[in-house]
């Protein structure tokens, strides 16, 4: 973590340190994380995609080198709103977007803001890695389904051990041995710097049904053309929710990544970069 910390640097968004991390010069792309990870999500892709971009990756309020407070109630709508300071902050007023997991759904918040004129910062393209857009169709792991629950989720998030945590973050990987002990030992410390929020930061997936009402219609007004790039051996983001985003996005092309799991900017991140490029190139 140590070498990624020296990559970036924390910006001050409404009293919170934000990290974020920006590299390369070209085209602004913007590289959204999911649940339960961060930033360093994106160490492999970043080299590639900053030869031609100037990329643009941050850790959520909560997430990895973040401040994490337990008085700040995580809602998807204040990571946004927050997000977008970042962006108004480094010059991104329009980008391409990259969006995986949690990320998608912070995207979504995006989408109905710029649709209904409450933000000045807007995508140009839209890349989908594996996420929960339609949380009906998801199958959440055994620990997070725990973190939703109001008084099981704190006992999780107090007594659980690297060793579940390693268990549960392997098995959405094609693979389970390709992460190493020394990332591992990363992202386990980064989710434990406060354990008290984890519950919280798992209530994005109660808020994504609640405010479904809100983000799904935008999704099918999204003037943005889309990239749907999923792996399709993904155990959580289920390939049923990349065949009815495709269905419901106006402009959107669907490419599966065969024998990838739910973290294609880790498990393929040469071939997810080719896509990419392909589809930004070709717009």
């Amino acid at each position: 973590m140590a070498n990624w910390r020296a990559r970036g640097r924390v910006l001050d968004c409404d009293g919170l340190g934000i990290f974020r991390v920006v590299e390369g010069s070209g085209t602004p792309l913007v590289l959204f994380h999911g649940f339960p990870s961060h930033s360093l999500d994106w160490r492999t892709l970043l080299p590639i995609l900053s030869r031609h971009h100037r990329v643009l990756c941050l850790d959520f309020p909560g997430y990895g080198l973040s401040d994490k407070p337990t008085e700040y109630g995580y809602s998807l709508v204040d990571q946004f709103r927050i997000t977008e300071q970042v962006l108004k902050q480094e010059g991104f007023d329009e980008f391409d977007l990259v969006c995986h997991d949690m990320g998608s759904s912070i995207a979504c918040e995006l989408f109905y803001q710029m649709q209904k004129g409450g933000t000045r910062i807007k995508t140009r393209r839209v890349i989908f890695l594996n996420g929960s857009v339609y949380m009906e169709m998801a199958k959440p792991l055994f620990t997070q389904r725990l973190l939703r629950k109001k008084y099981l989720g704190p006992l999780l998030a107090r007594f659980a051990s690297k060793r579940l945590f390693e268990r549960q973050f392997r098995s959405v990987f094609a693979d389970r041995s390709l992460l190493s002990k020394e990332e591992i030992d990363a992202y386990w410390w980064t989710l434990t710097d406060n354990r008290q929020i984890m519950p919280k930061l798992a209530g994005y997936m109660n808020e994504r049904l609640r405010r479904a009402d809100r983000w799904l219609p935008t999704l099918k007004k999204l003037s943005s053309p889309a990239l749907i790039l999923w792996g399709r051996s993904d155990p959580v983001a289920v390939p049923a929710i990349a065949h009815r985003l495709h269905r419901e996005l106006p402009d959107s092309r669907l490419i599966w990544l065969t024998g990838i799991g739910h973290y294609p900017q880790l498990e393929a991140p040469a071939e997810v970069a080719g896509h990419i490029e392909t589809f930004l190139n070709n717009r």
